[in-house]
């Protein structure tokens, strides 16, 4: 297939073996790679033009070692680490709208003061992301989650007081 890869901007050739087509949206393919042999999500619309080539071997991938994939994914996101528990705490009255439109797989727990996101993934930017968009509201309960989050937030603010310095 030819590919769009929007972390480099560009469109190149892909030979995959595809195992499983997510509906979305946005649809995504879950597929072996064959220029890293690894598991990888890949966005349908981001498929310049695809065509099956059978001088190209297909590359079957075990159920298990799929399923743990889609597991530790978030949001059609994966990270290199290991899957890992991150928890962070949206406040009310934020928290009425946040516990009902979590990404897939994350799970809502209500306390006191709002409610506690939690979620099992090797996707740690995709939930720093949802969290620094929630801005003040949320609270990331995991010493793994507060570093990424504070990194995001950081580049943000940088960004965003250059553009109010030339303004002013």
């Amino acid at each position: 297939m030819k590919y769009f890869t929007a972390g480099r901007g560009d469109v190149g050739d892909r030979h995959v073996s595809v195992h499983r087509v997510l509906l979305g949206p946005p649809a995504r393919i879950v597929a072996t790679c064959h220029r890293s042999n690894t598991l990888k999500t890949f966005r349908v619309d981001s498929i310049v033009t695809a065509r099956l080539d059978r001088d190209e071997p297909f590359r079957s991938v075990e159920d298990a070692a799929l399923e743990s994939y889609l597991r530790a994914s978030l949001d059609g996101f994966r990270g290199d680490g290991a899957a890992q528990l991150v928890s962070f705490l949206v406040r009310n009255p934020d928290a009425r709208w946040v516990k009902n439109n979590l990404l897939p797989g994350m799970k809502a727990e209500p306390v006191t003061e709002g409610v506690r996101i939690s979620v099992h993934t090797a996707a740690l930017r995709r939930v720093a992301q949802f969290v620094v968009g929630l801005g003040a509201s949320a609270l990331p309960e995991s010493p793994t989650l507060a570093r990424e989050v504070a990194a995001l937030a950081r580049g943000a603010l940088e960004a965003a007081e250059t553009v109010l310095g030339a303004s002013e």
